[in-house]
């Protein structure tokens, strides 16, 4: 796909949508991203990225499809015939997500829905292979044969019929497709490298005296890149952690909530928020920012459910029913809701633009806070419904939204840099190893050549 782009049906599938994808997606402001797992790393691959499992299945995924179709809407450049694209994006985010079940609630059941996805990918893929058969596709416009044959077809073949016998003969209610692999093999072998340190030789006493060692003291950390991931189940927490240590030499940051209140009480006032103030009618495309927002605030209203709890009339300030879907803003959520989505308020979301628009500004600065909070202070008075928990409400949001976007802000940075680093470390040891040469070969000179001579040539 990186290589040649592939045609199924006379539609072409091409890695270039992906790029513009990034592309378009490092454009906007603050960090925001239609896609935020899609990184450089995606696109520019290098050998050992190219075995990487994890960078595969982000890029073939319902979140990249979604990014496609989104900017399509938008009729930006390079997006024009992304469908096929993101259709096969699609394809293989239901079949990874089949073969990838890890709980009893969403196993692999014969008659569930689950089972139909790799059915419905394999006669999709011999569909696609017949193509091929009679000469309609080129061989560099399908699958490889490891991958068609030896890769997909036996692995999707071998767990439909796993689960089908033990259904049938053993009276298994579902199958775990996520659990059969070799992923705790490749962790455990991954500590042992790692508690082996430099050494290029393993041999079996060290084997066995590691696996005794690990066997009394196995708090270690695993692998952060491989074709393995990590349970949430694990037992292993550490004794003390970083936010401790804050906590410890830093105790006047836990006030910022009570600080930040402080501050709010004086541009909060209690207003209702009518219907009429809510719908709007704007026949224009929004902006690709604009939904990103709406996108994040509705993720905001969903952990403001949590903490309001049962008060209704701080509930209906942030949050309203599925009608307000209409809106231009939710374009992006009604492409990538399954359900469970939420739709803001449109006062709430106006509130959370003017946060995001000072974050955008200051996101660079160590006091984002403090500044966020003065921008606030200059505009005009912040409304909201509930005159009683209002301003616990509102510091509370702003607290939050900004540690997310934080979060996400430092994400983006700290791989930019991650990058750069590496970059420098390889030439320092290209230097260092330059020098290295440099100086063996002036003492062999120094060997050959007269002392006075090579006085002379230095």
């Amino acid at each position: 796909m990186i290589k040649h782009s592939m045609q199924i049906h006379g539609q072409y599938i091409q890695w270039q949508h992906i790029k513009r994808l990034y592309e378009e997606d490092i454009k906007l402001t603050g960090n925001l991203r239609v896609c935020p797992k899609l990184s450089k790393n995606h696109i520019q691959l290098s050998v050992s990225d190219k075995m990487r499992v994890r960078l595969a299945t982000q890029v073939l995924s319902n979140s990249v499809a979604n990014g496609l179709l989104f900017y399509k809407n938008y009729n930006i450049a390079g997006f024009e015939d992304c469908e096929p694209t993101a259709m096969f994006c699609r394809k293989f985010n239901d079949c990874f997500d089949a073969l990838n079940r890890k709980f009893g609630a969403e196993g692999l059941r014969v008659d569930g829905k689950d089972y139909q996805f790799p059915q419905s990918f394999l006669i999709w893929m011999n569909d696609w292979e017949k193509q091929y058969d009679d000469g309609q596709i080129k061989k560099s416009e399908f699958l490889t044969d490891s991958t068609a044959y030896c890769g997909l077809r036996v692995t999707i073949q071998s767990t439909l019929d796993l689960s089908k016998h033990l259904n049938s003969c053993w009276n298994f209610k579902y199958l775990l497709t996520g659990k059969i692999n070799q992923d705790k093999v490749e962790m455990f072998f991954g500590i042992i490298r790692q508690a082996a340190g430099s050494n290029d030789h393993p041999s079996a006493p060290t084997f066995l005296q590691l696996y005794k060692l690990l066997s009394t003291y196995s708090i270690l950390k695993p692998s952060k890149s491989g074709n393995c991931t990590i349970n949430d189940d694990s037992p292993l927490t550490p004794l003390i952690s970083i936010s401790d240590l804050k906590n410890i030499y830093h105790p006047e940051k836990s006030n910022l909530l009570e600080n930040l209140k402080n501050k709010l009480n004086i541009i909060i006032e209690q207003e209702e928020w009518e219907f009429t103030d809510v719908v709007e009618h704007d026949y224009a495309k929004a902006e690709v920012v604009d939904c990103l927002i709406y996108y994040l605030t509705g993720y905001l209203s969903k952990q403001l459910l949590k903490y309001t709890k049962d008060r209704d009339v701080c509930k209906s300030s942030f949050v309203v029913s599925e009608i307000y879907s209409q809106q231009l803003p939710a374009t992006l959520v009604n492409m990538k809701t399954r359900g469970g989505e939420i739709h803001p308020n449109i006062c709430f979301l106006n509130f959370i633009k003017k946060v995001e628009e000072s974050f955008s500004k200051h996101c660079t600065s160590a006091n984002v806070l403090d500044h966020i909070t003065d921008d606030l202070m200059k505009v005009t008075p912040v409304s909201f419904p509930c005159a009683i928990h209002g301003e616990q409400i509102i510091a509370f949001t702003i607290m939050y939204y900004v540690r997310m976007r934080m979060r996400q802000f430092a994400l983006q940075e700290n791989k930019k840099q991650n990058k750069a680093n590496r970059n420098k470390k390889k030439l320092q040891s290209f230097v260092k190893h330059n020098n290295n040469v440099f100086i063996k070969l002036i003492k062999k000179v120094k060997n050959i050549i007269p002392k006075s001579n090579f006085n002379r040539f230095l």
